[in-house]
């Protein structure tokens, strides 16, 4: 459609500058609008989007794009021209996008690809040329995916190659040269991964590695090289994974378990060494559990132990000596659980429960003593329910109390006392399940009501009264039933 002729008057009548000619009053204000609108648009590139199509003209639509490229996505197709799509494009390469495919043009979309490769997705097939490809690939060369295949030249991908390695992706099998892929290899070694397997070679193989270890992974077994695995997991020890068990030398193992010890089990165990599990227990104690039992050794054990106390849980009971097993306690007080008990002595207790009460738990009961339980209870009063009941003392058991009274649980009836059952009551009402039915005095099981309702269930019934009823009742009306 073409602009109606009010329009066009219209727009004659707004660019003249004839102080002498009077206008209708209509067509006068027809001009206000015109001249308000434009200058709206001007400013807003939406704008145009909104001028009553009566009013727009496609002077008014190349003002608009003239200002704001973008502004072309508001202008009705019927509008659009030529010169229309080539100032948008100038002033604003992205606003190819909504040129008519039928607008577009080299002239259009050269400069566009040009300023952005990404303009290249919207080039007509019948308009894209080899210059217009190679300006956007060089451009942007992630834009090669955009080229067609007839169009994707040599040249073309060399540029899109040497910028991204990765983009040897959207090359062609049939396109694929040597040199191609050389270059996209020295620009990123992973770009590997999509070279065709016919045209990998020991030179291509060893540039990528080179280029980037982790691409080791990519190179097919039969081009590995020794020379070629030491130089990968000299950088990555991870990639002896990828290594062919034929090749993994006690050089390129050692290499990689230096690095760091996990490096082990991508080692056979017939190709390990105690060479190699001494080092990986050096570099890291945590794999002293993947050492073959036959090349598991005192040294080795001792290593991974003046590391970590706890690694004496994975040491073979035949190799545990009373020096190993106090290097480990004295690293980790934990260690003492898998300390043989014949290899226990009450110093080596004595030095756990110090340090960590609840280690009385796996203290022979021959070795413990007043003193142990003592001490191990004041460094953590969950120790009590390790003590012997022989053992306990009142003043031992309310010392764990104090600190918590859910303690009382462990302590003889004959140890109890009323004012121990009021602390552990005050603590927590429940407590009162573990109260003797002698002690139960109406104080204590007041005071347990209180603090917790659901204690009113252990109350004997003639202790129950009105007044503990009350303290019941507010928080759970179901205490009636």
């Amino acid at each position: 459609m073409g602009e109606s002729l009010v329009s066009r008057a219209l727009t004659v009548v707004a660019c003249c500058n004839l102080p002498t000619f009077t206008l209708p009053p209509r067509i006068e204000k027809d001009v206000f609008e015109v001249r308000k609108w434009t200058e709206t648009i001007i400013k807003n590139k939406k704008a145009i989007s909104l001028v009553p199509k009566i009013l727009l003209t496609k002077q008014m639509c190349l003002t608009a794009v003239s200002s704001n490229g973008l502004a072309l996505k508001y202008v009705p197709d019927e509008l659009k021209t030529y010169d229309i799509c080539s100032t948008a494009v100038s002033n604003n390469e992205t606003a190819l996008h909504y040129v008519p495919n039928k607008l577009k043009t080299r002239e259009i979309c050269l400069p566009a690809v040009s300023k952005n490769g990404w303009m290249l997705q919207y080039v007509p097939y019948e308009v894209n040329t080899i210059e217009i490809c190679m300006a956007a690939v060089s451009r942007n060369p992630v834009t090669l995916q955009y080229v067609p295949d007839c169009l994707k030249t040599p040249e073309i991908c060399m540029a899109g190659v040497t910028q991204n390695g990765y983009m040897l992706e959207d090359v062609p099998d049939e396109s694929n040269t040597f040199e191609i892929c050389m270059a996209a290899i020295l620009q990123n070694g992973m770009a590997l991964q999509h070279v065709p397997d016919r045209l990998k070679t020991l030179d291509l193989c060893m540039a990528a590695v080179e280029q980037d270890e982790q691409s080791f992974h990519h190179v097919p077994d039969w081009l590995k090289t020794s020379e070629m695995c030491l130089l990968a997991v000299s950088h990555c020890e991870r990639l002896l994974q990828f290594v062919p068990n034929q090749l993994k030398t006690p050089e390129i193992c050692l290499t990689a378990i230096l690095q760091h010890g996990w490096a082990i089990k991508h080692i056979p165990d017939e190709l390990k060494t105690p060479e190699m599990c001494l080092a990986a227990v050096t570099q890291n104690a945590y794999t002293l559990p993947i050492v073959p039992h036959w090349l598991v050794t005192s040294k080795i054990c001792m290593e991974a132990i003046l590391q970590h106390g706890w690694a004496i849980k994975h040491v073979p009971d035949e190799l545990k000596d009373q020096q190993m097993c106090r290097v480990a306690v004295s690293k980790n007080e934990t260690a003492l659980e898998f300390v043989p008990d014949k290899l226990k002595t009450y110093d080596l207790c004595m030095d756990a429960v110090s340090v960590g009460g609840c280690m009385l738990k796996h203290v022979p009961d021959e070795l413990k003593t007043p003193e142990m339980c003592r001490v191990a209870v004041s460094r953590n009063e969950i120790a009590l329910k390790f003590v012997p009941d022989k053992l306990k003392t009142y003043d031992l058991c309310m010392d764990a109390v104090s600190v918590s009274g859910c303690m009382l649980k462990y302590v003889p009836d004959e140890l109890k006392t009323s004012e121990m059952c009021l602390v552990a009551v005050s603590y927590d009402g429940l407590l009162l399940e573990y109260v003797p039915l002698e002690m139960n005095m109406y104080g204590i099981c007041l005071t347990a009501v209180i603090e917790n309702h659901h204690a009113l269930q252990y109350v004997p019934d003639e202790l129950k009264t009105p007044e503990m009823y009350l303290f019941a009742i507010p928080q759970n009306e179901l205490m009636f039933d």
